[in-house]
């Protein structure tokens, strides 16, 4: 469930280069915050999550238990590199 809104929230942000945050809610109450920097000189992107449920202090594992979860896993998908890995040799690492 939170990986889902995550990976369709995080799509649109690529194209601004400002801070952006949003609640992250399970089973009708709020369980944190995701805070998203998006570097404007193309240095990378830097998020993380806050949770506001459990405690004190509030805890990530607080916020998964309330959501019936163990733990939560995070995904990401990386759609551009400016810097792609090379192999052995130098050369620039190609998808088949």
């Amino acid at each position: 469930m939170l990986v889902r809104l995550l990976a369709i929230c995080f799509w649109p942000i690529l194209a601004f280069a400002a801070p952006i945050s949003f609640n992250v809610e399970c089973n009708g109450t709020q369980v944190g915050t995701v805070n998203i920097d998006v570097s404007a000189s193309g240095a990378g992107v830097q998020g993380t999550f806050t949770s506001v449920f459990g405690g004190p202090p509030p805890t990530l594992a607080a916020a998964a238990a309330h959501c019936g979860e163990h733990h939560f896993n995070w995904f990401q998908i990386v759609v551009a590199d400016n810097f792609p890995p090379n192999d052995a040799g130098g050369n620039p690492l190609t998808l088949p």
